[in-house]
């Protein structure tokens, strides 16, 4: 079999470069609140589901949902937009039950569900580790619902990851259309020790079943810094930014900050992280930027979005844009407006949003500092902000998603999932079409 390898700091497939153009599939194996209209994580929005439907009820609502959000047509369409990479989103929670010993094989059959579509459409599959035990960061999209990284904390917590990727790569090493591990999503807050030692046993761990598929590594701070991580001997590993310099940068979000003064930021922060993994000489690729709708003009998103693929082309990288499929934030496909599932989290955000609850948070720790810590510094108000976000998360399971959910009945609620069947979803054909064109298809 040819697998994607390393040749020389560049991805090849047998002797031949290849560049890849992939899509990360989004809130599919790893649930994220805004993309599906829910407030809080992962666990707790499975923990809503069954407080108010049973625990029975609630396994067979998210079984239907795994095989309705992602269907043969869907990997048709990505196949059809150029796309030849796929980074697929999981949470360790699917494949290791916190209360048992041994592995959860209805996780597992959701991967091989879609490796073996992907092998079919001879897409590549880039498997995303994107939450474990206790949080790589404090955010909610690693299905933390404290705010504090405790995975760092523990090593109890890295071992079991550690196990868990040995296993991964015992039951799918063969797969040719396994591009390859990537082995945590965005570690923040961890430190330099802690992660690189993570990751030398985790490679060490994986190479025990599989010495051939590339290993991806990310850097600190959300996989955006990278002036700590070691070199490692391993010669099949790849090294996987994240950009959003939006989220770092406030003049980007500002109206007046123009599409040269915008692209010349970009140009700086990429040529910032190239500099950081130019030491390493392997390949390096942006494993997830996009672009949210907001409320911009569409024209807007849809020229930042080509900008910022026509920057990686041309420094010769590959790319991975994120989503594919949600409820119209980001994805190239989305929930119809008409959908029952839509209608809910419209209601749902008649109280939430993220923003609304960065918002609160930031009130809760204004009145601290107004009230009794007023050299609170920056730096620790962003550390707290989580925190405060964590305590709202409780009520918002109890007083927004739970008090959503009592109002439909079973019957109903277990057919939502029908909704994000590629045929009842929405395509937008102007993302269709800038990945067609940049894909070369």
């Amino acid at each position: 079999m040819k697998y994607v390898q390393n040749k020389n700091g560049k991805f090849a497939v047998g002797n031949e470069e290849v560049r890849f153009k992939g899509i990360g599939i989004g809130s599919w194996l790893n649930l994220e609140h805004y993309m599906i209209g829910m407030p809080t994580p992962d666990c707790m929005i499975r923990d809503s589901f069954e407080k108010v439907y049973g625990v029975e009820n609630a396994e067979k609502f998210w079984d239907n949902y795994v095989y309705n959000f992602i269907q043969r047509e869907d990997i048709a369409l990505i196949k059809k937009s150029g796309i030849n990479l796929l980074r697929v989103p999981f949470n360790y929670r699917l494949l290791i039950d916190d209360n048992k010993e041994g592995w959860k094989e209805s996780g597992f059959a959701y991967l091989t569900y879609l490796l073996d579509l992907c092998d079919e459409y001879e897409i590549y599959v880039l498997l995303d580790l994107h939450t474990a035990p206790g949080g790589q960061n404090p955010d909610w999209h690693s299905d933390n619902r404290t705010g504090i990284s405790q995975f760092w904390e523990f090593r109890l917590f890295r071992r079991q990851i550690t196990r868990l990727w040995g296993e991964i790569a015992r039951r799918y090493g063969g797969r040719e259309y396994l591009f390859g591990y990537d082995l945590l999503n965005e570690p923040a807050m961890c430190g330099w020790e802690v992660l690189n030692e993570f990751y030398h046993e985790t490679i060490a761990e994986i190479r025990r079943y599989d010495s051939c598929h590339l290993i991806a590594l990310g850097g600190e701070h959300f996989a955006m810094e990278f002036g700590g991580l070691e070199q490692f001997e391993d010669s099949q590993i790849c090294i996987g930014f994240h950009f959003y310099p939006v989220c770092w940068y406030p003049r980007l979000s500002e109206p007046d900050c123009t599409r040269k003064e915008f692209n010349g930021l970009f140009r700086k922060v990429l040529q910032e992280i190239l500099e950081q993994c130019k030491k390493f000489n392997k390949p390096c690729f942006c494993g997830e930027f996009g672009f949210e709708r907001g409320t911009e003009e569409p024209a807007v998103m849809y020229t930042r979005m080509e900008d910022t693929i026509k920057l990686f082309e041309e420094y010769g990288l590959s790319w991975v844009i994120w989503t594919y499929k949600d409820l119209g934030d980001m994805g190239l496909t989305t929930a119809a407006e008409n959908s029952k599932w839509m209608k809910f989290a419209e209601d749902t955000g008649s109280s939430w949003s993220q923003d609304k609850e960065k918002a609160e948070a930031a009130e809760v720790l204004a009145l601290c500092r107004k009230l009794r810590y007023p050299i609170m510094q920056e730096e620790m108000e962003y550390k707290l902000s989580f925190r405060v976000r964590a305590i709202l998360y409780e009520l918002q399971a109890v007083y927004i998603l739970q008090a959503e959910l009592k109002k439909i009945p079973w019957e109903e609620m277990k057919e939502y999932p029908e909704d994000f069947k590629l045929k009842n979803c929405k395509i937008d054909e102007t993302f269709l079409d800038i990945l067609r064109r940049c894909s070369g298809v």
